[in-house]
């Protein structure tokens, strides 16, 4: 019996794959006074910092200008001589600052979309970052001891804003599907093809959609279906068959089913209620 020559799968990551981006400092801020902050050469720092706005309202000065924050923001500070923030007189910020070094971080943020004229990121949902960077935060805080842990999150915070950098990116595309949608509810619609129309992967437009409006692209749809029905149902005297095929529902089975789970009622119940 011959043997089986052995096989290994892999890949060479090279030595760029991992860029050299390291965690120096962190720090979770709260219970910040009103009005309070730093600036001029108070505010000097020879690193890149990170802050993640948690909750309240503050302003950074830089060079570049004049930013004002609020909860879900994350703005990056570039090592310069004259900086300058101040948390608001009325709903003072809280936040996590990250300070790193390492001789890839500019790249590394550039690539994230972070620049010295341009340091902020707002993202498409902002409650969403909030509360995953609070579970972050939580977590530096639990492993504030042990050195690979908290490489290993700050590399998990880093993926996570590339992801908020790349949706940030496609916004359009979830304006686009609700623009579509809202035309064409009545005809055959899918994901696949409101993905191809985007030139966007069909995964990739799904969680996009669900990042920004909360729900799903099906959700949406039957939404729009949904509200064209329930004007039909006030506004003519049609059969179901005939509003169900104008709402865009495939047969009248799926219409009523959907109706009741939406609505909470029959659309003949909705109907007769209502006139």
């Amino acid at each position: 019996m011959k043997k089986k020559p052995s096989i290994s799968d892999g890949i060479m990551l090279g030595a760029c794959f991992c860029p050299d981006v390291r965690l120096f400092f962190f720090i979770r801020e709260r219970w910040i006074k009103p009005g309070d902050g730093v600036w001029g050469e108070n505010g000097t720092r020879p690193r890149h910092l990170l802050f993640f706005i948690q909750n309240g309202y503050g302003s950074v000065r830089t060079h570049a200008g004049q930013f004002d924050l609020k909860a879900g923001d994350i703005i990056c500070l570039f090592p310069q001589k004259q900086l300058y923030w101040r948390a608001d007189e009325k709903e003072p910020w809280n936040y996590l600052t990250l300070e790193l070094i390492g001789n890839d971080v500019e790249k590394t943020l550039a690539d994230l979309g972070f620049t010295r004229e341009n340091p902020v990121l707002t993202p498409a949902n902002p409650e969403k970052c909030v509360s995953t960077i609070e579970e972050y935060s939580a977590w530096l805080y639990a492993e504030r001891k042990n050195p690979l842990m908290l490489q290993s999150i700050l590399f998990r915070i880093l993926a996570y804003m590339e992801d908020l950098h790349r949706l940030k990116e496609h916004v359009w595309a979830v304006d686009l599907v609700q623009a579509y949608i809202r035309l064409h509810y009545d005809q055959p619609i899918t994901v696949a093809g409101l993905a191809e129309m985007c030139a966007l992967s069909r995964s990739y437009l799904s969680r996009l959609f669900r990042q920004k409006t909360g729900r799903t692209i099906q959700e949406e749809l039957i939404s729009c279906r949904i509200h064209a029905a329930k004007r039909l149902l006030l506004e003519s005297d049609y059969e179901l068959e005939k509003i169900a095929l104008l709402a865009g529902f495939r047969t009248v089975s799926a219409f009523y089913k959907s109706f009741r789970k939406n609505v909470g009622c029959s659309p003949y119940q909705y109907r007769s209620s209502r006139r």
